[in-house]
């Protein structure tokens, strides 16, 4: 998702004209297809997921996309935050329906 977003905002940021929906379903296809291969470098998926997207459809920024490794640690920080959002929802939604859930007192947390 987030490299998506980072695909889709460099093409704006070079030519918003070029942004229309029809290319950001196809970053959007071809973010997702890289993304198999983005678990071979750790510290590094967000900004290769985002290069083989543009090279698979045959995009180029003339090494806009580069910009992306200053912004690393945020962008896998996001990264990160996305992932733990959306295993926390799973087992909430698992619990639940298995009638397992048990609410913990705040005080326990800490």
């Amino acid at each position: 998702m987030l490299s998506t977003l980072c695909c889709l905002s460099l093409i704006y940021a070079v030519d918003a004209a070029s942004a229309t929906p029809l290319v950001m379903v196809l970053v959007a296809l071809a973010c997702a297809l890289t993304s198999f291969c983005s678990s071979l470098h750790l510290g590094y998926e967000v900004f290769l997921v985002t290069v083989l997207s543009f090279r698979l459809l045959g995009i180029n920024l003339y090494g806009v996309e580069v910009s992306l490794i200053s912004l690393l640690p945020l962008l896998n920080g996001m990264g990160v935050m996305v992932d733990n959002l959306i295993a926390s929802m799973g087992c909430v939604y698992v619990t639940q329906n298995l009638g397992v859930r048990v609410p913990t007192p705040y005080r326990e947390i800490l």
